[in-house]
């Protein structure tokens, strides 16, 4: 054990000394140092640790088209893709064509291309548009949100064949945020 001195208040236990105060100096300031260097470390660590984290949760939002689906069957799909590796929640949404913005589906594909005579946008006719939202959803890593699908079919043979050609010039707009809280306005491109 350490070694002791008796004293009139008792007995007091001192910790082990070289015999030399600067020896003695020294081995308590590289103590010291050692612990500070720990504690700059451990940080650093830290920050390093937050960055890894912050890219493993990263989303990418990008749109895409196309006008056939898997078995080559005419149907034109506008959809919002997220190309990150972290899920995307979509926080304000828009497409916009001929300088106006959309955030409804059906009022675009009005405007850009006609309209396809239904009942009601709430019922479904074979042929009609399908259309999703965009705006308050989740789209997880790798994972595609479709905002419009138009099967080509004789109730929609003209808004299909003008979608064709005009899907190229809408273009969009979105507010989305990591699951860390980190936000980014793009344009999707």
């Amino acid at each position: 054990g350490p070694p002791v001195q008796v004293t009139a208040e008792g007995v007091e236990a001192h910790p082990h000394k070289t015999g030399h105060i600067r020896t003695d100096r020294f081995i308590a300031g590289a103590a010291i140092f050692m612990s500070l260097l720990s504690l700059v470390v451990a940080y650093k660590h830290g920050l390093i640790m937050k960055d890894l984290v912050s890219a493993n949760s990263w989303p990418l939002l990008q749109s895409a088209t196309g006008n056939t689906d898997d078995e080559n069957r005419p149907v034109i799909v506008l959809q919002i893709q997220n190309v990150g590796v972290g899920p995307a929640i979509v926080k304000d949404f828009y497409a916009e064509y001929g300088g106006r913005r959309f955030t409804n589906p059906h009022e675009l594909l009005e405007a850009c291309c006609g309209t396809i005579r239904v009942a009601s946008q709430d019922t479904f006719v074979a042929g009609g548009p399908i259309t999703s939202p965009v705006e308050g959803t989740v789209i997880k890593s790798n994972e595609d949100r479709m905002y419009i699908r138009l099967d080509r079919a004789p109730i929609s043979e003209a808004v299909w064949k003008r979608l064709n050609q005009e899907r190229f010039k809408i273009s969009y707009g979105a507010c989305y945020c990591s699951v860390l809280g980190n936000c980014w306005q793009s344009d999707l491109t």
